[in-house]
Formats: structure tokens, sequence, C-alpha cells
């Protein structure tokens, strides 16, 4: 049973990983993905190597935990490659898999026994199994920081993807990575709870494999399906954050007037151009009807008007108080409730409505025009009849 796992591991791993190269367009979140699929294929063959040699061997042990080590990076560049424009891997983010060659060079060390000899005089086994409870030890630390700091990367997206999408898809709101990190983090302890349980001897080694390797299979099953279907997600530009909508409303005569919140207040932009792109966004959202295209995007807005997406961000926020989801659903709704009026399509359903005036959801539809109206839409026809 163990050894059928190990096999559907390496072959599922083996084929995610190359499913993720060939993606096109392909990203550095998808080769992040490959590099690491390829280290778990890596495990699962040091572990068919480990039961062909008949046991554990010390050195294959630790050559599997070197592979490990360099999993909680991958949990953390992830999400933070997935949310940026970053097009090319910094190398920096090389320092993160130190802890790597940190493990590699102590395999190398431990294989010299005349350095072991002058560094530990009375070496036996003991050295072995002390440094690879210290990485066990090292490895759940290091499982714990990278896990929630790529959890926070995720949770400040979500914050913000209002601000730079028109629409919710399980695509771009990350709920997913949140719970492949979670999962990680969890398998990651009942791996090492398991080594615990096995050395109290309250569990036999082939069960603590069989669980080892399930968990790991699980892992690659989610991480597999869900990383294929994630496209690149859209980030905010200079390191300029939006700030929070508000729900003030000015004209475009006032928008000049309006200070330039703290946020924005090295971004360059002059009150004048600013008032002057407002002015081109709503011409251009009013004539060319963006907003029917339900994948809307301030990428996709700023490549039909020359504004940088951050001075589109901070236009919106500032002058109109609003973030871009809102400012596109606004024309949505307002074109909707004119379907909904016109005799023409009284016989069109709520849902051939929501999808004429650029909505991806039913669901989506009846929340904000409830939002913006203050009636459903059944409501509001109702309310026309009378």
């Amino acid at each position: 049973m163990n050894l059928a796992i190990i096999y559907i591991g390496l072959a599922q791993s083996l084929f995610s990983a190359f499913l993720f190269l060939f993606k096109r367009p392909l990203r550095t979140a998808d080769i992040i993905l490959f590099v690491w699929m390829l280290a778990i294929a890596s495990i699962f063959i040091g572990k068919l190597f480990n039961i062909s040699l008949g046991g554990a061997e010390w050195e294959m042990i630790l050559i599997l935990w070197a592979i490990a080590f360099t999993f909680p990076p991958f949990v953390l560049l992830y999400p933070k490659y997935i949310t940026s424009s970053q097009k090319h891997f910094r190398r920096t983010d090389v320092l993160h898999f130190i802890p790597f060659l940190i493990v590699i060079m102590l395999i190398v060390l431990l294989r010299n026994k005349e350095i072991i000899q002058i560094l530990i005089p009375s070496f036996n086994v003991q050295p072995i199994k002390m440094v690879a409870f210290l990485m066990g030890y090292v490895y759940v630390l290091m499982t714990w920081i990278y896990g929630v700091i790529g959890i926070r990367i995720v949770i400040h997206f979500k914050k913000h993807v209002k601000d730079v999408y028109s629409y919710k898809s399980n695509q771009i709101n990350l709920t997913w990575l949140i719970l492949i990190i979670i999962s990680f983090i969890i398998i990651v302890n009942v791996r090492i709870l398991m080594s615990a349980l096995y050395d109290l001897r309250i569990t036999h080694l082939q069960l603590t494999e069989s669980i080892r390797n399930s968990a790991m299979l699980i892992f690659v099953y989610i991480l597999s399906i869900w990383g294929y279907w994630q496209k690149q997600l859209i980030s905010f530009d200079d390191g300029i954050e939006p700030t929070n909508p508000t729900s003030i409303v000015v004209s475009y005569d006032e928008a000049s007037k309006m200070p330039v919140s703290s946020k924005y207040q090295k971004s360059g932009l002059k009150s004048e151009v600013a008032n002057d792109y407002l002015i081109i966004l709503v011409q251009c959202m009013t004539e060319n009807e963006l907003w029917k295209d339900s994948e809307l995007s301030v990428s996709k807005l700023s490549s039909q008007t020359n504004i940088p997406k951050h001075y589109i961000t901070q236009v919106l926020n500032e002058y109109l108080g609003k973030n871009f989801y809102t400012f596109t659903n606004e024309y949505r709704v307002e074109y909707a409730k004119k379907l909904i009026e016109s005799p023409r399509y009284q016989a069109w359903s709520f849902v051939a409505i929501a999808f004429e005036c650029g909505f991806n959801s039913k669901t989506t539809f009846n929340i904000f025009f409830k939002k913006h109206v203050g009636l459903t839409p059944s409501e509001y026809r109702q309310s026309l009849i009378k």
C-alpha cells in the first residue's frame, strides 16, 4: 500500500511539474510551482531508494530533509509572485534557500569520517540523530514563519482586490491559496507527530510512512489542480497602495480641489492631470461601454486609456471616493435598471440581464444591485408595476 502511494505521488508530481512548465503564458509563479513539484517528486524518489536500500539509511534521510527545507520558501514565494507584476525571479529571494544549502553542507560534512573524528572524537550514530532532531525543530519553525508570512501576503492582496478587479471569482480571491498554506502547515505537523509517535514506539514504521506519504499525495493533488487553473494577478505598481474607499462622491469640478491623501503624496500626480484622467475614464466607460466586459480589470482599462494602473486607482479613490469594483459595477447596475424598465426586455430573466450588463454571476448581480439601488432586481421590477 505504502509503495503504491509513493509511485502515485511520484507520477502525479512529475505530471503536474510539466503541466506548469508548459503553461502559457509562463509566469515566474508557474516556474516556482514547477520547481516545487520537482522537489516533491525528488522526495518520493528518495523514499523509493530508501526502500530499495532496505530501511532507514541516515544519509538518504538527511537528503530528504534537505529537499524538504525548500518547501517553506515555496509557501512564501508563490503568493509573492502570483500577486506581483515582477517578471523575473529576484536574486535576493535565493537567500530563502540558505537552510537547504546548510543541510547539504552538513551531509557532506557527515560523510567525511576523518573530519567527524576531529570534531566529535567519540563519533557514533548519536550525532546523526541529534542533527536530524535539530533539523526537525528548525523545519517546523520555518514552516510556521513562512506560512504566516505567505498568508499575510494573500490577505493583503484580498483587502485591495476590489481596486483592480470589477468582478469576483475563485481565481482572484486566492482563498484556495490560504487553504493550501494552512493544509501545508497541518501536514508538516502531522508528519512530525507521526515521527514522534514512531520514536516512542506507539506506531509502527509502515503506518507512519503510509500516513506521511498519503498526506503528501493529497497536498500534491490540491496544489496541482488549483495551481494550474490560477492565473497571474494584477499588482499595485511602484509600491503605491490604494486607500480604503469612502462614501464621498464629488463632481468633476470639485475633484481638482480635493486634497491628496498621505498615501498618494509621493505619486507625483498633479490635481489638474488627475482631473483630466477622471474625465477620460468616465468618457471611455460611457462611450465604449467597457463595463460590459465581465472580466474588466484596471489593467484592461489602463491599456484602453493609456493611463497607468496605479493612477487609475488613485483617481478613483481620491476624486470619486470609490474603488474600481464599485466604479464599474455602478455602470452595470444603471444599465440593468434600464433593461428592467424597458418593455422590450420584460421576458428576459435576471440571469440574462446580469450577463448582458457584464456581471459574471447572478449572485454578484443581486448583491450589488441591492446595495446600490436598495431593492433586489425582482423588487425593483415590482415597484415599476405599482
